[in-house]
C-alpha cells in the first residue's frame, strides 16, 4: 500500500510544535468565522481589487498536467464539493456546517476537521487524521495533526503544526515550522525544519530552503501558480490554488530552487539524502489576461550518504532537463475534456509550438 500522504513533502514541512488552535497570540484574538472565501474566484475577490478585475466571477474548474488533472467542483451557490489531490488523484470530499474534508480510498482514510477560518476567510487551522482502513493484522497506522496558519496583511507568513505519527507499535512526536519572507508583494523564501523522534531509538531531521525570484512578469488575475505552491500536500495545494491559505504573489516567479536535506538516525546507524531542484517558468496567457498555461523547465540532482558515505550521486549522469506545462480551465466543460484526455491518452501530444520549444 502506498502511503501517499505520509511521505509528500508537505508533511515534513507543515508538522511543527503542538500548537492548540486558540492560543494567546495577538492575531488569536481575532473572532473566528466557520465561513469559507468563494474558492477558485478569479479577479480580486468580493472587493474587485485586483489588476485585471474584469474577470471577476470566473471560476477555477481544474488545472491539468502531465497525467494528472486536479479537479475543482462546486455547486449553484459557489460551495466548492470536492477537489482531486494533486499528486494521488484521490477524492476529496467537502462537507459544510462544519466545514470538513473526508477522502478514502480502499485502503487509506483522510479526515480534515476542526477547521477555524480567519474574518478574511482564510483557514486558520484544523486537524487532520489520516489511517489504514484495510483489515491487515500486521500492519497499521494512524497520523492525528493539528496546523495552525498564520497570516499578515492576508499573507501567509508562517505554519506550525504538531501531533504524531504511529506504526503497529512504534509512536513518533514531531516538531517544527515554517517561516515565508514576504518582500514587496512576493515570496522570497520559505524555510522550514521538522524534526521526528520515537524515544531513544530514532530521529529524523527534515529541512527545507526554497528560494524564488520574479522578473517583470504581473499576476494579472491574482492566481496561485506552482512557483508559489509552498505547501505541496497532496490535500492543501488544491485548497491553495482556490485561495484558502491567503493572498497569491503580485508577480509570478521565474526562478525557483529548492534544496532539501533528510537526515535518519537509527541508533549507531545514519542515512541522509539531498535533494536540489531548479525550477525555470514561463506563461502564457488567454485575451482577459487570466492563465493558460505554466510551462515549467526544471532539473534535479540527488545524493544519498550512509554513515557518513557518499553512496549514490546522479550528477554525473543526470543531465536531463524535464518540462512540465500546467494548463488552468474555467468551466465545467473544459475540466470535463481535461480529465477525458487524461483518461484516455498515456503520453501528452503536443501540437502548437510555445515556449521551451514545447509543441501543443
Amino acid at each position: 500500500m502506498k502511503r501517499i500522504l505520509r511521505f509528500l513533502p508537505m508533511l515534513a514541512v507543515v508538522f511543527g510544535v503542538a500548537v492548540a488552535i486558540s492560543s494567546c497570540s495577538d492575531d488569536d484574538k481575532e473572532e473566528f468565522f466557520d465561513t469559507p472565501i468563494t474558492p477558485g474566484v478569479i479577479g480580486g475577490g468580493e472587493t474587485g481589487d485586483s489588476i485585471n478585475p474584469t474577470v471577476k466571477g470566473l471560476r477555477l474548474s481544474s488545472i491539468e498536467y502531465g497525467y494528472g488533472n486536479m479537479r475543482f467542483r462546486y455547486d449553484d451557490n459557489g460551495n466548492l464539493l470536492m477537489y482531486t489531490g494533486i499528486d494521488s488523484g484521490w477524492l476529496y470530499n467537502v462537507s459544510y456546517n462544519p466545514f470538513e474534508i473526508e477522502c478514502q480510498t480502499e485502503g487509506d482514510k483522510v479526515h480534515l476537521y476542526n477547521v477555524k477560518f480567519t474574518k478574511e476567510g482564510y483557514i486558520k487551522g484544523f486537524t487532520v487524521r489520516t489511517c489504514d482502513v484495510e483489515e491487515d493484522y500486521n500492519y497499521n497506522y494512524e497520523d492525528v495533526i493539528n496546523c495552525e496558519f498564520i497570516y499578515k496583511n492576508e499573507q501567509l507568513v508562517k505554519i506550525v503544526a504538531g501531533g504524531s505519527w504511529s506504526e503497529n507499535d512504534i509512536t513518533a512526536d514531531i516538531k517544527g515550522n515554517m517561516i515565508l519572507t514576504w518582500i514587496n508583494g512576493n515570496i522570497e523564501s520559505v524555510k522550514d525544519e521538522t524534526v521526528s523522534v520515537v524515544g531513544d531509538s530514532y530521529k529524523s531531521v527534515s529541512s527545507m530552503v526554497r528560494t524564488i525570484e520574479y522578473d517583470d512578469t504581473p499576476n494579472y488575475s491574482k492566481q496561485f501558480t506552482p512557483g508559489m505552491d509552498i505547501l505541496d500536500t497532496d490535500y492543501m495545494s488544491p485548497l491553495m490554488y482556490l485561495g484558502f491559505f491567503g493572498k497569491p504573489c503580485d508577480k509570478l516567479p521565474s526562478i525557483v530552487n529548492v534544496s532539501h536535506i533528510f537526515d535518519e538516525a537509527y541508533g549507531t546507524e545514519s542515512f541522509k539524502t539531498e535533494d536540489k531542484e531548479k525550477h525555470s517558468y514561463e506563461y502564457e496567457f488567454n485575451e482577459d489576461n487570466t492563465l493558460y498555461c505554466v510551462y515549467d523547465e526544471y532539473s534535479r540532482n540527488e545524493k544519498e550518504w550512509e554513515n557518513g558515505v557518499l553512496i549514490y550521486d546522479d550528477s554525473d549522469w543526470n543531465y536531463y532537463t524535464h518540462v512540465q506545462n500546467y494548463y488552468y480551465h474555467y468551466s465545467e466543460a473544459a475540466a470535463e475534456a481535461a480529465a477525458e484526455r487524461c483518461a484516455k491518452s498515456d503520453v501528452k501530444r503536443n501540437h502548437r509550438k510555445g515556449l521551451f520549444g514545447i509543441r501543443r
